[in-house]
């Protein structure tokens, strides 16, 4: 990563606020129209920028506290990364860093060259803040979004099956295990490493039943999105795919 006296920033004017982005998303559910969100927090930009923008410690953080290692050959996180950056350009919406997190923070000092770098901005996108989730949570406005769906499938570290039934009124609550993250053990440890075996497994493993129906992606393991034709839901980096 190379430093700059004036850097640039990504902040695509109108950015929409969280209940706007709350609201286009309860629209696309009721029209089971299929959507996504990703948001691009500290983590993502140390994986999203490797090799070149994010520096190799910035990197190693991210590995090392999502994956608990960072010896991965350099071909499979070149992949790991190009399809985080796919990723991002196929999302409906992306959430980014504030413009004033983008020029204090070096996490997110290269968020603009990330755009410019690897053409990830695709015509039609929309934007909001990455921390979306957190007003979500705050506002309540999960409720609008998750609650009576008939089916909502949870990527999560944590048995949180009949709790999520119970809040939203769900009928149908499919988890699909994973490790957590080294400092916040999970239910699910027995099932060993995530990344690559668990991770490409589960990438043939998801599924949306039929349409209306979500997929909720509860941590980075799965990529960090909110996708839906369906519905988002609950805590850590919370990603929520929806689909057909």
């Amino acid at each position: 990563m190379t430093p700059s006296s004036t850097p640039a920033v990504f902040w695509p004017e109108p950015v929409l606020s969280p209940i706007a982005a709350r609201d286009w998303f309860a629209r696309r559910i009721a029209l089971r129209e299929p959507a996504s969100l990703i948001r691009l927090g500290d983590a993502e930009t140390g994986m999203l920028g490797y090799p070149e923008e994010a520096t190799w410690s910035h990197t190693s953080l991210f590995l090392q506290g999502q994956l608990g290692r960072a010896d991965f050959e350099a071909s499979i996180l070149a992949r790991l990364a190009d399809r985080l950056r796919e990723a991002v350009r196929s999302a409906s919406m992306v959430g980014l860093p504030r413009p004033s997190r983008q020029l204090q923070d070096p996490y997110f000092g290269f968020v603009a060259d990330l755009y410019n770098n690897h053409g990830l901005h695709t015509p039609g996108q929309l934007f909001t803040d990455c921390a979306v989730q957190r007003f979500w949570q705050m506002l309540l406005a999960f409720r609008k979004l998750l609650s009576g769906l008939p089916f909502i499938g949870v990527v999560t570290s944590r048995d949180l099956a009949r709790q999520i039934a119970q809040a939203f009124g769900i009928a149908e609550v499919t988890l699909y295990p994973i490790p957590s993250q080294r400092r916040a053990l999970g239910a699910f440890e027995d099932i060993g490493p995530h990344f690559p075996n668990r991770f490409e497994q589960l990438c043939d493993e998801l599924a949306v039943p039929h349409p209306g129906r979500g997929l909720h992606r509860g941590r980075w393991h799965s990529g960090q999105d909110l996708r839906a034709p369906d519905s988002p839901a609950r805590r850590h980096r919370n990603r929520c795919r929806v689909g057909p």
